[in-house]
């Protein structure tokens, strides 16, 4: 008698997969914002096609943002990828009012420079398959001096600790809560509302190019975000505040 085993077939499926990283986004000529998203389908599988939502709000972290627009992914072969292009026009990220880097860009902005990005985008096709990137664009910050930057905190009471994360640039950096209050890294501290930060940061005298993330977690739900600034003692616009 022969006996014959067979391993159970297990049905191919598609798994789609966005990261922080697939997020890509900067101004336009025009003053549009152009936002480009990486979707990678990680199974083995086609996928079928779906539509993502795209929300967005002011810079920083854990700020309540709006939804401002859908993406239509496309199939996506088994382990491929497909990349999605769609521009704005109408992004109120440099109005004061609005509580993020719009009102806190525009303080430290020097008259007549050339206004670049900062805001928050959130890609959202299910549960498990979103992607949140809080980035500013190319700022312009002085060699050997102190610059600072602000970013938002939050929108309720809640519990923040910050780190700086590993890969940013080896310059000097503190961190305070509202430009005055010297905040520790590492350490829980709680908030009764939305919050404003500033980092300070010192790039060498060379000049050059940099990049700080600020990593933020919340305690209540348990989350985490990376505020990242993107600089350049040598950009355009817009400029970080210098104080010595």
């Amino acid at each position: 008698m022969a006996l014959s085993l067979s391993s159970p077939r297990v049905a191919a499926s598609a798994r789609l997969r966005i990261q922080r990283e697939d997020l890509r986004f900067g101004p336009l000529p025009d003053g549009r914002v152009l936002l480009e998203v990486n979707v990678h389908n990680d199974g083995d599988a086609r996928s079928a096609s779906a539509l993502a939502r795209v929300s967005f709000a002011p810079f920083g972290a854990f700020v309540p943002g709006k939804q401002v627009g859908t993406l239509q992914v496309p199939p996506i072969p088994a382990r491929g990828r497909t990349t999605l292009r769609q521009t704005f026009a109408d992004l109120d990220w440099r109005d004061p009012s609005s509580g993020g880097v719009s009102g806190m860009l525009a303080s430290v902005i020097q008259p007549g420079a050339r206004v670049s990005f900062a805001g928050n985008f959130d890609v959202f096709v299910r549960p498990s398959v979103a992607a949140e990137r809080h980035r500013a664009t190319i700022v312009r910050c002085t060699p050997g001096a102190t610059n600072m930057a602000m970013f938002v905190v939050g929108s309720e009471k809640n519990s923040y600790r910050f780190s700086l994360a590993p890969d940013s640039s080896p310059w000097p950096v503190e961190l305070t809560l509202g430009g005055a209050t010297s905040v520790e890294w590492g350490q829980w501290s709680r908030q009764q509302g939305s919050s404003r930060y500033w980092l300070f940061f010192q790039p060498p005298e060379a000049g050059g190019t940099g990049a700080l993330a600020v990593v933020v977690s919340q305690r209540s739900p348990l989350r985490e975000a990376s505020v990242e600034f993107s600089l350049s003692t040598e950009a355009e616009a817009p400029s970080c505040m210098e104080i010595g």
